[in-house]
């Protein structure tokens, strides 16, 4: 049986140590809002990830972003890229289970300023055999 389960959709920045958010004014960045998503399990023990960017308060010239997935197992991935850009990510679980699978779609200056919109699935990942 696989089970979806939507849980969010909301404006947020990572908790990620290494991405620590900057406050003032010196981190003057815009937004991107995500317009569609899917968050689910396929088969093989695997989850993916397809975001679809919208300009949010982001201006088309704006260059920099990072897809960022925290896949609930105590893996990440990234993808960056200097254009809005749909995203696909894929991951292999090592065990079956339900896993809360958040990512993000930011922009970004430098490693330390940064603004995210988020999403979130809680997906059942099955055993193929």
């Amino acid at each position: 049986m696989r089970a979806l389960l939507l849980v969010s959709l909301a404006v947020a920045a990572l908790s990620r140590p290494m991405m620590e958010k900057t406050t003032g004014n010196h981190c003057d960045i815009c937004t991107p809002a995500i317009s569609q998503y899917e968050i689910k399990a396929v088969p093989m023990m695997r989850a993916v990830v397809e975001i679809v960017p919208d300009w949010g308060t982001c201006l088309d010239s704006y260059r920099g972003y990072v897809c960022y997935v925290n896949w609930g197992d105590d893996s990440y991935a990234a993808n960056t890229t200097q254009v809005l850009w749909p995203q696909q990510l894929v991951h292999t679980y090592t065990s079956p289970g339900l896993y809360n699978i958040t990512a993000y779609y930011c922009a970004f200056k430098h490693h330390s300023c940064y603004s995210c919109s988020e999403c979130s699935n809680i997906v059942y990942v099955e055993s193929d055999n």
